[in-house]
């Protein structure tokens, strides 16, 4: 995930920080009043995403190559989705997302990101590829041989070839972030 925002910034779900704030129009609502401004989290991601971190796949579809066009979409979660639209179907319709207008095409499952005992957060996921400027990074990994540490090694030596004077720091298992939390 990738955001700018003053003050810290939430970037892995159960981390430290605060949410990235975004305000949320549904164009097209069914109902006139769920077509008011909202307040809602927002995260610029790519498709790989949602398999890492577990996210189920809903409703329509997640982010693919097709979608580094000048066409916005938008994957939101649950909440947002029942937030937004009520019990009509998202996918096709548009939203507005601070300044940027696109299409919904997909709906995921909700995410805890602060606690396991807070409420799912409604959240409006923005691909990588139109996701704007970006102060933090956050590179989620599946890794399914090998011990933590030594995929920890490999992406470090791997960055360190790319830039030497990256900053790369904060290798956690998820399960280490949600023993922490709980």
């Amino acid at each position: 995930q990738h955001g700018e925002a003053p003050g810290k910034l939430e970037v892995i779900p159960l981390g430290p920080g605060s949410t990235i704030a975004g305000t949320a129009i549904a164009i097209g609502a069914p109902d006139s009043a769920l077509g008011q401004p909202m307040n809602l989290g927002w995260r610029s991601v790519d498709a790989g995403y949602f398999g890492a971190l577990r996210i189920p796949l809903l409703r329509g579809r997640i982010f693919g190559a097709e979608d580094g066009g000048k066409r916005r979409v938008f994957v939101v979660s649950q909440q947002a989705a029942l937030s937004l639209y009520g019990a009509s179907d998202p996918i096709g319709r548009e939203l507005q997302l601070n300044d940027a207008v696109g299409e919904i095409i997909g709906v995921v499952g909700d995410v805890r990101m602060k606690s396991l005992a807070d409420s799912p957060e409604r959240i409006v996921y923005v691909p990588v590829s139109q996701g704007g400027r970006f102060s933090v990074f956050a590179v989620f990994v599946k890794a399914r041989n090998g011990s933590p540490d030594a995929v920890a090694s490999l992406i470090r030596d791997r960055l360190r070839g790319i830039d030497s004077a990256l900053p790369v720091y904060g290798f956690r298992r998820m399960d280490d972030w949600i023993d922490a939390s709980t």
